[in-house]
């Protein structure tokens, strides 16, 4: 579906740093990093899950091994204290070295592999439970939630990770914006979009020119080219 475009007209550096200092205004991370529980695959934390989700969470069960997906654990941070984190029931087996299997029978499935089966159950699960809607056809990589030194990301792939219910744990959801714009003297003009009233977040409001969620199996240009072409119209070999 191609998006409607429409242009805004922005006229000084000021109003740039003055929608910097009401972000900054805005950042409640100190507050709300309390309401949530760090999930980690040892030794990454890669998401953090609300606390009022954890009781639901550890009802899923996993079609693997038939326990539960997650089980809740103390373990140090860097400064050496204690915390409360929710583990992969899986991930305990593997770190302890244990054999990994599936209905009784030893897996030979990588562990990248077996932690994909335990969030595909998950998926499920909160399907079942209406916390989500359905599945999207997007697999995000779950990786460390750690900062990026440049575009090229380089952290381990440990598990892939529907784009529906990586919000929900606190995961890394990656997209691609593309901002197009004319200058007309002074004035810079950017090409916005309009997003279809039938969108499930955030229907009828404003977008970049293009935007669009990151999979695992693309690349950055080739997901900005296809992304380009499916909501602008721009043609793969400008």
């Amino acid at each position: 579906m191609q998006k409607q475009s429409k242009v805004w007209g922005g006229n000084s550096a000021a109003a740039a740093a003055s929608l910097v200092e009401r972000v900054k205004s805005l950042d409640r991370s100190s507050e709300l990093k309390k309401q949530y529980t760090p999930i980690v695959i040892q030794p990454h934390v890669v998401g953090a899950a609300q606390n009022r989700l954890i009781s639901t969470l550890l009802e899923c069960n996993s079609t693997q091994h038939g326990g539960s997906v997650f089980f809740q654990d103390r373990i140090p941070n860097s400064r050496g204290e204690y915390v409360d984190v929710l583990r992969f029931t899986i991930d305990q087996a593997i770190v302890r070295g244990e054999e990994k299997t599936v209905d009784g029978h030893i897996s030979n499935r990588s562990n990248e592999e077996l932690l994909s089966c335990e969030l595909d159950s998950l998926t499920d699960f909160l399907i079942r439970r209406e916390i989500i809607a359905d599945r999207h056809a997007d697999l995000y990589p779950l990786r460390p939630l750690e900062r990026l030194k440049d575009i090229d990301d380089e952290r381990p792939t440990l598990a892939l990770v529907n784009r529906n219910v990586a919000p929900y744990l606190g995961m890394d959801s990656l997209g691609v914006h593309l901002h197009c714009y004319q200058k007309e003297g002074p004035i810079i003009k950017l090409w916005l979009a309009k997003r279809a009233p039938t969108k499930s977040h955030h229907a009828n409001m404003l977008d970049p020119t293009v935007a669009g969620g990151h999979p695992f199996n693309l690349s950055l240009i080739e997901n900005v080219t296809k992304e380009a072409y499916e909501e602008a119209g721009v043609p793969s070999e400008w």
